[in-house]
C-alpha cells in the first residue's frame, strides 16, 4: 500500500531521512500554508523565497522520480494547517502510513504528536540525521550538567 511523506520548508534536502524510507510507490506531500509562513514576522521577499526554494524541491523530486502532491498557498482546498492537510489528504488517498522527518521545532513537534493520536493509520517520526545528535542523546549528555 501506498505510504505518504511530508516534507517541510525547512528540510529541503535529498538527504532527508524520511526519504529514505520511501518505495517507489510512495508519495511526497508538500504544502504551503500561510500559518507557517506568518507565526513569525517575516519579511515578505523571504517567505516567497521559502515558497520558491519549496516549488523548486518538489521539481527536483519528480524529476528524479519521485510522486509529489505538491499544494500551493493559493489553492482553494488547502486549509492552511500543515496537520489539517495532512488528514485531509489522508481522507481522499487513504496511505497506509504517513512518514515525517521529526520537526526542529518544538511547536510544530507537539501539533505532529497530536496528530499521531487522531490519524487513522501510523505517523512514523524519523529521527532527523542532519544534525549532529538526536533529542535523546542530547538530553543524555545534559544528565548531571548544569
Amino acid at each position: 500500500m501506498t505510504r505518504c511523506c511530508l516534507v517541510l520548508g525547512d528540510q529541503l534536502s535529498d538527504r532527508l531521512s524520511s526519504l529514505n524510507y520511501l518505495e517507489p510507490e510512495d508519495v511526497v506531500l508538500m504544502v504551503e500554508v500561510w500559518s507557517e509562513a506568518s507565526y513569525v514576522k517575516h519579511h515578505k521577499q523571504k517567505i516567497a523565497l521559502v515558497f520558491s526554494a519549496m516549488r523548486h524541491f518538489a521539481d527536483e523530486l519528480r524529476a528524479n522520480g519521485r510522486s509529489v502532491i505538491y499544494v500551493p498557498l493559493t489553492d482553494p482546498e488547502n486549509t492552511q494547517s500543515l496537520t489539517s492537510e495532512v488528514e485531509r489528504h489522508q481522507r481522499s488517498h487513504h496511505f497506509s502510513e504517513w512518514l515525517l522527518t521529526e520537526p526542529g521545532e518544538w511547536r510544530l513537534k507537539a501539533a505532529f504528536d497530536e496528530l499521531k493520536a487522531t490519524l487513522p493509520v501510523p505517523l512514523q517520526v524519523v529521527h532527523d540525521d542532519r544534525f549532529i545528535c538526536s533529542h535523546d542523546d542530547f538530553q543524555a549528555f545534559l544528565k548531571g550538567r548544569k
